[in-house]
């Protein structure tokens, strides 16, 4: 087979390869580490992404549960997997035809906790999937003028597989929102 060698940052590879914020003491003074790679073997990336999709999937899925069993929170999840925290029983589905824009407030939290995102008062056209996730689209257009809801939405209604163009959410993240309809237009 083949080989090939990488430079990687010194901080990166040992916590990557070795699980340890600190360096070797013979590379103390180098900022990067240069690797010798050794091809063994080449592997069908369809397999290889299917079968990383899986295990995501059952973590994500599991961080969720943990999260629920937790917190002990009453839930019900809905057929799209939108877990719903508040309110419950979950609302269905408002016909609002004539509604071009509405203004929302949310924030949303990772499960650990942590802020992921927020907004007062934003400004969206109503329907318009570009504007906010499409998991967030779908709440407002079943919450009741002035109501707010505290979902769980799975990955696939957030940032999915690729995770936020920014990085700050990772690939197969849930994540939890408080999101208010505050107008409707």
């Amino acid at each position: 087979m083949d080989s090939l060698f990488i430079l990687c940052r010194k901080d990166i590879f040992f916590k990557d390869v070795f699980n340890s914020n600190q360096a070797a003491a013979f590379s103390k003074e180098d900022t990067v580490i240069k690797c010798f790679i050794k091809i063994r073997k080449k592997i069908n990336p369809d397999t290889f992404i299917s079968s990383f999709s899986a295990k995501a999937r059952l973590n994500e899925a599991s961080s969720i549960q943990n999260f629920l069993t937790k917190n002990t929170l009453r839930y019900n999840q809905d057929s799209l997997g939108v877990v719903w925290l508040d309110p419950l029983p979950i609302p269905m589905l408002k016909n609002r035809k004539a509604a071009k824009e509405a203004v929302v407030s949310y924030i949303g939290y990772f499960l650990d906790g942590r802020i992921m995102d927020k907004y007062n008062n934003l400004n969206i056209k109503y329907n318009d999937s570009l504007q906010l996730l499409e998991g967030l689209n779908y709440v407002i257009k079943k919450i009741d003028l002035g109501q707010t809801a505290k979902i769980i939405l799975p990955s696939r209604l957030a940032f999915g597989e690729n995770g936020s163009l920014n990085r700050t959410v990772p690939p197969f993240t849930p994540l939890l929102y408080e999101i208010k309809l505050i107008e409707i237009k």
